[in-house]
């Protein structure tokens, strides 16, 4: 690989495999323009050189699939919540009932001490 690679000129057969069997087993290199016909590039910064992977396949990532555990924890959780909810309304209804009972019997009092008091003036 005497020649110098030129921007314009596209590379031969020959200089590709000679510059593949050159960077055998090298996944990333620094590289200048010129090379970018022969790999592929992952960065693009003008005026720099650039970084460059070559076509060695990347590890596939799963496609996520919901968990049957993770599902029937959420699913308990939320009946414990709404169950949770559920008490503590039944708990704030009877609070009420209890304030509302109270002020009944507040007003029945206040109504007996006024019938006394009239009685014992009379």
């Amino acid at each position: 690989m005497d020649s110098e690679i030129v921007k314009d000129k596209p590379l031969t057969k020959e200089e590709t495999k000679s510059l593949l069997g050159l960077i055998e087993g090298i996944e990333t290199v620094a590289a200048d323009y010129q090379v970018l016909d022969v790999v592929d590039q992952n960065l693009i910064i003008p005026n720099k050189t650039k970084r460059l992977t070559f076509g060695k396949p990347r590890a596939v990532k799963k496609k996520f699939k919901p968990d049957e555990n993770r599902t029937a924890r959420n699913t308990a959780k939320a009946e414990y919540y709404s169950a949770k909810k559920q008490c503590l309304d039944a708990k704030l209804n009877n609070i009420n009932l209890e304030n509302d009972y109270l002020k009944l019997k507040n007003v029945e009092l206040k109504l007996n001490n006024e019938k006394l008091t009239l009685e014992t003036e009379n």
